[in-house]
């Protein structure tokens, strides 16, 4: 049976609500992409036409995120996201979203506890450790694990990348081995946190990578 053309404006929009409650914001051009609007044209006219569920903020470009109607009309059990400093950083981890292709398991900023083995003073006993990433999702069947660097010092990379170091071993043990993807607008980073993280399964992506 062929839809009309107001069924089919119904579940795009449905569809958009979707994204926007599991991505908490996303730019105009991210929606673009995911839902195949054409056209910048055509994809801030459908948005605008949706403005009545969607708060719209300007930065480099429109930022988009669910209103109340818009998370009741999805039947969202989330909390309204607050548009704060953090924002431009969940618009980077989002760009890995839809580059993996949307990932049915993506989950964000989910705790990984890991028990290790340290010794100190000639006496070894075991310690949880714990990291935490941007996002994580599996690819058949091997996690993945990504880091967003996006305004973060370097040493906080020494020390996220060290920390895998340690704590992966354990982890494979358990799990298949991880990948750990680390996203970063700083061009001039990716050699050397590919050196950092020599030894482990890692990719580093830039903006020029995903664009």
């Amino acid at each position: 049976m062929m839809l009309s053309n107001m069924q089919k404006k119904m579940i795009r929009e449905e569809q958009i609500l979707l994204s926007l409650d599991k991505m908490e914001f996303a730019t105009r051009s991210q929606l673009q992409e995911l839902h195949g609007l054409s056209s910048k044209r055509n994809a801030s006219r459908v948005l605008h036409n949706m403005k009545e569920y969607l708060h719209v903020k300007r930065m480099e470009e429109n930022i988009y995120w669910l209103n109340s109607l818009g998370r009741k009309v999805i039947r969202s059990n989330k909390k309204e996201p607050k548009f704060t400093l953090q924002v431009p950083h969940a618009i980077m981890r989002n760009d890995i979203f839809i580059y993996y292709n949307q990932p049915d398991d993506w989950e964000v900023e989910r705790h990984i506890d890991v028990e290790v083995t340290e010794i100190q003073n000639g006496i070894m006993f075991k310690k949880v450790k714990s990291v935490r990433p941007d996002a994580r999702f599996t690819i058949n069947g091997q996690w993945h694990f990504l880091e967003v660097d996006r305004t973060a010092k370097m040493k906080t990379n020494e020390d996220k990348i060290r920390l895998y170091h340690q704590i992966l071993p354990n982890f494979t043990k358990s799990f298949h081995r991880p990948k750990i993807i680390f996203y970063t607008d700083i061009e001039s980073r990716k050699e050397k946190l590919l050196q950092l993280g020599k030894g482990l399964d890692m990719e580093v992506l830039t903006k020029r990578d995903i664009y």
